[in-house]
C-alpha cells in the first residue's frame, strides 16, 4: 500500500473514534455528521481503498446511524464499493454476476424484500471481492486494520458496558438472586458472535504471523487483548474455538518444520511449559473459584447441557423443513424462520444457532449441499499445498463455529467469510511469502 493509502486507513480510524465518543457522549446529530463524512470519504477514494474501508468500518457497524437500533449506513458504503466496482474495476466477472443473481432468486421465496436487499448487499462483500486483485494483494492491510477497528471498537464496548450503555445484549450469568453479571460483547451486540469475530481476526493474524515476521510482536499483543475481551464473553464456543486456533496452528507450524533441531526442541518446551501452564491454572482455579470470572466459567462449564438446548432448536428448525417440500430447492419464508418459539416452556427464541440448518433454510437443502461441497473441495485444495496450508485456520473455526451458531442474516458474518475466503486463494499466499522473503 502506498502511504497515502494507509493515511486514508488511519483517518478513518480517527473517526470511527470519534463515532464512539459521539455515541456516548453527545448525540444523532454528531452520529449522522460522522457517518456522512465517512461516507464522502468512500466515496471519493478508489476501490482499492473501499474494501480496506468496509472492513476497517465492520466491527462499528451498529454505530452507523443517529440512534443505535436503526438501519446502519453501512449498507450506503456497500453501495459505493458495488458502484466502483462494476464501474472502475478493469475486469467483471460474469460467474459472480450470475451467481449473484442465482442466490436472490433462492431468497425470494422468503417474502420479506427489505431483509433480502440488505442480506443482498452484505453477501455481496464475499462475491465481488473473492480473487480480485484488489482484495487479495492487500490481505495484510486489511487483517492489519480490521485487527485495530475491531480492538478500538471493543474498548469502546466495555466503557459502554461499564456505563450501563452496552447495546443490545440481554445475555447475563445469574450466580445468585442479587449477583446478575453481563455477558461482554463489544459493539457486536451478542457475546458470542463477538466471541466468534474476535477468533477468526485471531486465526487471520496467526496466519499473517506464519509468513511475515515484520511486526510478528504487535501482532501478538493484539492478539492477546482480543483474547482478554472473549474471556469476558464468558462464550464456550469462543474460547474453545481460541484453544482449537492455536492447536492447529502449533501443529502446521511442527509440520512445516519437523525436521529442524530448533524445532524439535522448541515443541518439547512447548510441551512442558504447556502442561506446566495447565497444572497451574487448575490449581489456580482450585483455590479462586470464588473469583467471579472463574466462578462464571465453571457455573457455564459444569452445566448440565453444555448445548444450552441447542438440539431441541434444531430439531424445532428440522421439523419446519421437513413439512416444507420447496425447502429442497429455495428459501423458506423469513417469517416462518424468525417465527417466536419455545424449547422450555421459559425461553422465547426466534434463530436456529446453527450455519448449516440456516443455510438450509436461507437458500434450500440442494444448494447448500453444492456450496458445502464447494467449499471442502477449496479447503482439500489449500491442504494439498503444503506452503500454504496455513491458510485453512480462519474457515475452519468458521465452520467449527457454525455448529452453535447462524449467521447469514448477522451484519459480520460475510465480512469473517470473505476472510477466510481469501486465506484458501493460492494467490494470497504467493504475496505473503512474497513479503517473507
Amino acid at each position: 500500500m502506498i502511504i497515502k493509502s494507509q493515511k486514508i486507513m488511519k483517518i478513518e480510524l480517527f473517526i470511527l473514534l470519534l463515532l464512539g465518543i459521539s455515541h456516548i457522549f453527545f448525540g444523532p446529530t454528531i452520529n449522522l455528521l460522522l457517518s456522512i463524512i465517512l461516507f464522502f470519504l468512500f466515496l471519493f477514494t478508489s476501490l482499492e481503498n473501499n474494501i480496506v474501508m468496509l472492513f476497517t468500518a465492520l466491527p462499528f457497524f451498529n454505530l452507523f446511524t443517529g440512534k443505535i437500533g436503526t438501519t446502519s449506513l453501512y449498507y450506503l458504503y456497500i453501495i459505493i464499493f458495488i458502484f466502483k466496482y462494476f464501474f472502475r474495476s478493469k475486469t467483471i466477472n460474469g460467474k459472480k454476476i450470475l451467481l449473484f443473481i442465482l442466490l436472490i432468486l433462492l431468497r425470494l421465496s422468503s417474502a420479506d424484500y427489505v431483509a433480502l436487499a440488505k442480506w443482498a448487499l452484505l453477501i455481496s462483500i464475499p462475491i465481488f471481492s473473492y480473487k480480485e486483485n484488489f482484495l487479495y494483494k492487500q490481505i495484510p492491510t486489511i487483517v492489519k486494520y480490521f485487527t485495530l477497528s475491531f480492538i478500538l471498537s471493543s474498548f469502546i464496548g466495555y466503557y459502554m458496558l461499564q456505563n450501563n450503555l452496552s447495546i443490545y445484549t440481554k445475555s447475563y450469568i445469574y450466580l445468585s438472586e442479587n449477583h446478575i453479571v453481563t455477558r461482554f460483547a463489544g459493539l457486536v451486540g451478542d457475546s458470542v458472535f463477538y466471541a466468534q469475530f474476535a477468533s477468526i481476526l485471531i486465526a487471520a493474524n496467526l496466519v499473517l504471523n506464519y509468513y511475515i515476521n515484520e511486526f510478528k510482536f504487535n501482532r501478538y499483543i493484539q492478539i492477546l487483548i482480543m483474547m482478554t475481551f472473549v474471556i469476558l464473553t464468558y462464550s464456550k464456543t469462543g474460547i474453545i474455538l481460541i484453544v482449537l486456533a492455536f492447536f492447529l496452528y502449533f501443529i502446521l507450524v511442527s509440520l512445516k518444520n519437523g525436521k529442524s533441531k530448533k524445532t524439535i526442541l522448541f515443541l518439547f518446551l512447548l510441551l512442558v511449559v504447556s502442561i506446566l501452564t495447565v497444572t497451574m491454572g487448575l490449581d489456580f482455579i482450585l483455590k479462586n473459584s470464588s473469583n467471579t470470572i472463574i466462578n462464571n466459567y465453571l457455573l457455564r462449564f459444569s452445566s448440565a447441557d453444555l448445548w444450552t438446548g441447542r438440539n431441541a432448536i434444531t430439531n424445532h428448525y428440522v421439523e419446519l423443513l421437513s413439512n416444507r417440500w420447496t425447502s429442497l430447492f429455495v428459501a423458506m419464508p423469513y417469517k416462518e424462520y424468525l417465527a417466536p418459539f419455545t424449547t422450555n416452556g421459559i425461553s422465547i427464541l426466534n434463530k436456529c444457532h446453527n450455519i448449516y440448518i440456516e443455510t438450509i433454510c436461507a437458500f434450500g437443502m440442494i444448494p447448500t449441499v453444492c456450496m458445502f461441497l464447494w467449499m471442502f473441495v477449496k479447503m482439500l485444495k489449500t491442504i494439498m499445498r503444503k506452503d500454504s496450508r496455513i491458510g485453512i485456520l480462519p474457515m475452519i473455526l468458521l465452520l467449527a463455529s457454525g455448529l452453535s451458531l447462524h449467521g447469514h442474516f448477522e451484519f459480520h458474518y460475510y465480512g469473517i467469510l470473505a476472510i477466510a475466503l481469501a486465506m484458501l486463494n493460492e494467490k494470497t499466499f504467493e504475496i505473503l511469502k512474497s513479503i517473507k522473503s
